[in-house]
């Protein structure tokens, strides 16, 4: 019997220990791990990379920072932006405006050009080009030939009249008589 008892205690020890060591586990704190930094947005601003050439005065330094932020933000350049880049580069970069500095940013150009070249045309597009940017049915163009298709009667149309010099556009001012040369 004493050792059913013994068994017993040793069992509700377990049960309690087991209990507590739960309950203590569920009340401790959490500790989560902070997230990872998201890597910072690529923002492509002309004036931060200018500002790189004209602020810092070692050129190690202007060709490391200025390396950096064409890796880091030319993704997000447009094409005029690669292009102002690229035109003040010598005034802002000086002595720093290296080979390769010069390699990544003629790459930035070529490849937003590309970028620029791959866009298909649609039949909207086209016609805008075609007619100087004005809507197809309201171009001058677009009426002319139906204008030139008319016939009279199986004939050509009358040629229209050539305006006499000595004559004046109907609803125009009288025309001044020439000067006379001095005697």
């Amino acid at each position: 019997m004493t050792q059913t008892i013994v068994s017993a205690r040793i069992a509700l020890a377990c049960l309690l220990t087991a209990a507590l060591g739960t309950a203590a586990a569920q009340t401790a704190k959490r500790v989560n791990k902070p997230a990872a930094p998201a890597a910072p947005r690529a923002v492509c601003l002309v004036a931060d990379f200018k500002a790189i050439g004209l602020n810092i005065h070692d050129p190690m330094e202007r060709s490391v920072k200025a390396a950096e932020w064409i890796q880091r933000n030319s993704s997000a350049c447009t094409l005029n932006q690669a292009i102002n880049i690229a035109s003040n580069r010598a005034a802002w970069l000086g002595t720093t405006d290296t080979a390769m500095l010069t390699a990544a940013i003629d790459g930035l150009i070529e490849s937003r050009q590309n970028a620029a070249a791959l866009v298909k045309p649609t039949p909207a597009n086209t016609a805008m080009v075609q007619t100087g940017g004005q809507d197809a049915a309201a171009s001058p163009q677009a009426t002319a030939p139906a204008a030139e298709a008319k016939t009279t009667g199986g004939t050509s149309p009358a040629p229209a009249a050539m305006p006499n010099s000595n004559q004046a556009a109907p609803g125009a001012a009288p025309a001044a008589p020439a000067a006379r040369p001095a005697v």
